[in-house]
């Protein structure tokens, strides 16, 4: 008898083309890298690097380490905007100047006086003047204030500051006791100014995400004026930054049988900020 011997089974040409693209997809993975930062945080790094990473790439990070999974032309790149970027965080001095303006005008115009009728009789318009007969009367008054307040604060770039400065101001409640008794309370609050804020530099750009709030007695011990804005703005260096504001505008008249009256106001209050580097 003849011996017959096997052979071993031929893959299907399908099934080798997979295998094979499946071995090169495995060999084509991107090498790792991992990265120590010297200075800045993987929270910090990780949203400026994503933009630059290949498609395939990944960038991730934990505890002062970055892991970067790409070619070696990205991983270079990368490398290239992380020396930059992570060194060590500048100090700033921030100044915030909130000013004041307020204008007010009154014109005021009326007749008065005493004039006869008949023999025994007069008549009295306005308020009556020391002798006999019309006199008219024009009035104008103006009054124009201004202040202008700068706070300002040492930061570390990238990291968030706050500066308050204020007082204490008394507020009186009026009122009956359990027993019916008239009782005055004494209580404090606080009408405070300042700014919450968090800079970065890139060249001589500065960017801020400011919050700055202001507060003052407003003529009556329950009311305050109060601005607040908060906003994120980008700047150069060393200059003025105007980041807002109000301006307020009204007018307004009245007028009678023998006096008229019209008087306007203007209010603005413009907020500038400054950043500039403090050399070591």
């Amino acid at each position: 008898m003849k011996k017959q011997t096997k052979r071993a089974p031929r893959l299907a040409p399908w099934l080798l083309g997979a295998l094979l693209a499946a071995s090169l997809g495995v060999r084509a993975d991107p090498p790792l890298a991992i990265v120590a930062l010297k200075h800045q945080t993987v929270e910090r790094m990780l949203p400026l690097l994503r933009p630059f990473v290949e498609p395939g790439g990944t960038v991730t990070g934990m505890n002062g380490q970055l892991v970067i999974r790409t070619s070696p032309e990205n991983l270079a790149e990368l490398k290239t905007i992380i020396q930059r970027f992570d060194r060590a965080p500048r100090q700033l001095r921030i100044t915030v100047r909130q000013g004041g303006f307020r204008r007010s005008e009154r014109l005021e115009a009326g007749v008065r006086g005493r004039v006869e009728a008949g023999d025994e009789g007069s008549v009295i318009i306005g308020r009556p003047g020391p002798e006999k007969g019309l006199e008219g009367q024009v009035e104008k008054r103006y009054k124009e204030w201004s202040s202008e307040a700068e706070r300002y604060v040492r930061a570390t770039e990238g990291q968030p500051a706050f500066i308050q400065s204020g007082q204490s101001v008394p507020t009186y409640t009026h009122g009956l006791g359990p027993w019916g008794e008239y009782r005055v309370e004494e209580r404090y609050r606080d009408v405070t100014s300042g700014f919450y804020v968090t800079p970065w530099v890139n060249g001589d750009r500065v960017t801020l995400e400011i919050a700055p709030f202001s507060a003052e007695p407003a003529g009556t011990p329950r009311h305050s004026r109060i601005q607040q804005i908060t906003s994120r703005v980008t700047g150069r260096l060393g200059a003025w930054i105007a980041i807002g504001g109000t301006r307020l505008k009204g007018k307004g008249s009245r007028g009678a049988t023998t006096s008229y009256a019209t008087g306007s106001v203007e209010d603005q209050e413009p907020v500038e900020v400054k950043v500039e580097l403090i050399e070591p």
